[in-house]
């Protein structure tokens, strides 16, 4: 979080300027407050910000022009670390279009403030994509003692170019290196990397480093999108090289005994023309399929798809393979993913592809926050009634700031539309704490499943702190009039009863997923099933919870029963009335052994029994 101000300021006060600037940039000089707790990490970061340099830092002198580049060579903002946090590195995500791919030049966009020495000296590091999340993970290489000759004073912002650089590991097939810079704050305050902040770029993944972890630069900067580095290099050319990847048509969900189309893109990126190339297909090593592409010239592009019926549910690793004779580089021909196979019934949907930061709904910037979202039918896209058990939002940046009193509810609703906080009608389906540790696709399992009828879905999610940090970010996607949220600090109440009022945030509404179960028996037209039937458990082997899924044609007396391996009742799950319909019920073994477990139904003249196992 940078904190920016013009003139000295309160400290009473600035808790209220550092929030309000998540949100208005001041175009005024960022510096360090060490009067802060070494423990706030918003007094870590820090940034400088003037709009009217925006649009014409391109005219000087950008560099690695032709390599990896993912800014638009304008600089709205610049980005540093203060004193005292030890260690300071911004490092930019690069994936080379081709393989292998060797990197021998890298360019920096630096500036820095009139306290700053004109020579910036800092390592040029290279890190691996192994970290969590997907961020920065092993460092591979390391190019020391790096010198900046003649750093200019903002808002002037110039390319370094570093060039015949050597030693670094060449990247083979879909790999990627994070590429920047590592320096020391205390020896080499007051510099900064160009910040890209443009509405126009595309968010590329970046990562600060300080206190010797590794956070997302949104986590610092919410309107970032990229940062001054570029790579260029070169790849190695071979007379036969076929290269396989990526996926084409990958089915978001896969059910036992359903069939699915697999595809992959193939490309002959040798220089010689081939034919009757063979291509296989793997699951779990055993080859279940091949095709032969007839023929394939220098630079062109095809694609194999294959059918596959998934037998069984659990993990699957699908791979698809180039078995040409000839080929010269084996790093490419081969794409590879692992599936998760669901029980029929089982489903999964997402909407939202757009990659706009939010803070909201896990803004722990301020202790209480509320925040409802609107999502409709047609986006949920199941058309039918369904049991949610799971729903996901990713997370762009993680805060591991813990959420006291967190609830997430839902219900049912016909509005289109939000304009104010709805009151009532509210399911609880999940309470207590909850964190965000990592970024990617975070999904909440539900304590309660939620009984979903197919139309508009209204989701709230609140919590009650006594103290804030700062806040997790998540993907958005432009849809007005479908959030309604407000933060408070409220130290002696909560914020999911006293927040009461609020404002319809910028036209951008979470990116969400569901997942849950859909009936999978026969049904009457009204919905009903039309007979009694007891699903396989699902996480089946599973760790500490599963859901039994049931169903009723008619209102029945039930009674589910969980028993151990000798036959012994464990618990009873359900002993009482239910009426006609589809039921789910949760069984959490926190307290119980490993082993096999037997459920057992009984409703009416129906019986059935089927087999668990909890594995820790």
């Amino acid at each position: 979080m940078a904190v920016f101000f013009n003139k000295p300021e309160l400290l009473t006060n600035l808790k209220k300027k550092m929030r309000k600037d998540h949100f208005t940039k001041l175009l005024v000089l960022a510096i360090a407050i060490v009067s802060l707790s070494a423990s706030s990490v918003f007094a870590q970061a820090t940034a400088v910000s003037q709009n009217s340099i925006q649009h014409n830092e391109g005219m000087i002198g950008a560099q690695c022009v032709g390599g990896l580049v993912y800014d638009d060579n304008t600089w709205e903002n610049g980005y540093g670390w203060n004193p005292g946090y030890g260690i300071g590195k911004w490092a930019l995500k690069m994936t080379p279009a081709t393989y292998p791919f060797t990197i021998n030049q890298v360019c920096l966009s630096l500036t820095r403030t009139a306290a700053g020495s004109a020579n910036w000296t800092f390592d040029i590091v290279f890190y691996d994509a192994t970290g969590t999340g997907g961020g920065p993970g092993t460092l591979v290489h390391t190019i020391a003692n790096q010198v900046a000759t003649g750093v200019p004073i903002w808002p002037t912002v110039s390319w370094f170019d570093f060039t015949g650089l050597s030693g670094i590991p060449p990247l083979s097939s879909g790999q990627s290196y994070y590429v920047g810079l590592s320096y020391d704050p205390a020896t080499m305050p007051s510099h900064y990397i160009g910040a890209d902040e443009s509405a126009t770029t595309t968010m590329r993944p970046g990562y600060g480093y300080i206190q010797s972890a590794w956070a997302g630069i949104q986590t610092y900067f919410p309107s970032y999108k990229c940062i001054g580095v570029r790579a260029d290099g070169t790849g190695q050319t071979f007379a036969h090289n076929i290269a396989v990847g990526p996926f084409l048509s990958l089915p978001g969900l896969f059910n036992s005994g359903v069939q699915k189309v697999i595809k992959a893109k193939v490309q002959n990126q040798g220089t010689s023309n081939e034919s009757a190339i063979p291509m296989k297909f793997f699951v779990n090593g055993t080859q279940v399929n091949t095709s032969t592409i007839a023929t394939l010239n220098a630079g062109a592009v095809d694609s194999v798809a294959y059918n596959w019926t998934p037998a069984d549910t659990g993990n699957y690793v699908l791979k698809i393979v180039s078995a040409l004779a000839t080929d010269e580089f084996r790093g490419n021909d081969t794409v590879t993913t692992t599936v998760h196979v669901y029980p029929v019934g089982y489903f999964s949907t997402c909407w939202g592809t757009g990659s706009t930061a939010v803070g909201y709904p896990f803004y722990t910037f301020y202790m209480d926050a509320r925040t409802d979202m609107l999502y409709t039918a047609a986006e949920i896209g199941l058309g039918a009634p369904a049991t949610i058990q799971k729903i996901g939002f990713t997370v762009l940046s993680a805060a591991p700031q813990v959420m006291n009193g967190f609830k997430l509810r839902m219900q049912n609703t016909t509005l289109t539309t939000l304009t104010s906080f709805t009151s009532s009608g509210w399911t609880d389906v999940y309470t207590g704490t909850y964190s965000i540790t990592t970024p990617g696709l975070m999904y909440i399992t539900l304590q309660n499943n939620f009984a979903y009828t197919g139309g508009n879905l209204l989701v709230e999610i609140c919590f009650n702190n006594s103290s804030y940090t700062s806040n997790s970010t998540v993907a958005s996607t432009a849809n007005a009039g479908r959030v309604y949220y407000n933060y408070q600090d409220i130290s002696a109440g909560d914020g999911c009863v006293q927040i009461t009022s609020g404002t319809t945030p910028p036209a951008t509404l979470p990116n969400v997923c569901f997942q849950g179960t859909v009936p999978t028996g026969i049904q009457n037209p009204s919905g009903i099933p039309a007979e009694f039937s007891l699903s396989q458990n699902y996480p089946n082997p599973f760790n500490p919870s599963t859901v039994i899924n049931f169903a009723l044609p008619k209102t029945s007396n039930v009674k589910l029963t969980v028993f151990d391996a000798l036959g012994r009742v464990v618990t009873t799950l359900v002993n009482e009335t239910r009426k006609a319909g589809n039921h789910s019920v949760e069984f959490n073994a926190s307290n119980l052994a490993s082993g096999l477990y037997i459920y057992k139904i009984e409703a009416g003249d129906f019986t059935a029994t089927k087999k668990m196992l909890l594995v820790k």
